[in-house]
């Protein structure tokens, strides 16, 4: 019986030693640029710092009103009355976290997951305001006085859009 020479042993071994390294080396290279994607992805998601999905406008009339007294006697009074317009801004705040994930069955697909929907600002404009009634008896009216008059309308709007479906 003759020896042949396996030759196709060879032929065999030496293709497989040759195509398997490109063929790990290029899943790998694939995984890198699917990782790479995803770091941009993040990257790009981060920098927006919160997602604005709604605005509201509101128009707001507030009353402040004040009577200030020394020894039982009034000593003075303040009333003001003003319509202001407020801006509510509603969508997602990305400091919150998020993720983003690769399709393992699709890797042109990635998958974004957000936090809930809030109610990120409620601006109060100041240069909207308008004063229809003004009466300062023996006292001057101080703005700083009528802040938490303008916190409570905001609030207030705040809850009504909430309630409307901002969100």
């Amino acid at each position: 019986m003759k020896i042949r020479h396996p030759y196709w042993l060879f032929w065999s071994f030496l293709i497989v030693a040759v195509t398997v390294p490109s063929v790990v080396s290029t899943v790998r290279e694939i995984e890198l640029r699917q990782e790479q994607r995803v770091a941009e992805t993040r990257a790009q998601i981060e920098r927006l710092q919160s997602l604005v999905t709604t605005r509201y406008r509101y128009r707001d009339i507030v009353f402040f009103e004040r009577e200030t007294r020394l020894l039982g006697i009034p000593s003075g009074s303040q009333e003001i009355l003003f319509a202001v317009e407020m801006k509510i801004h509603a969508g997602v705040n990305l400091a919150r976290g998020f993720a983003v994930e690769m399709d393992p069955a699709d890797p042109a697909r990635v998958y974004i997951t957000l936090p809930a929907a809030e109610v990120l600002r409620v601006d109060a404009d100041e240069q909207s305001i308008r004063q229809y009634l003004i009466r300062e008896r023996l006292t001057r009216i101080d703005w700083l006085d009528v802040t938490d008059e303008l916190e409570a309308a905001k609030e207030r709007n705040r809850r009504d859009a909430v309630e409307r479906g901002i969100l």
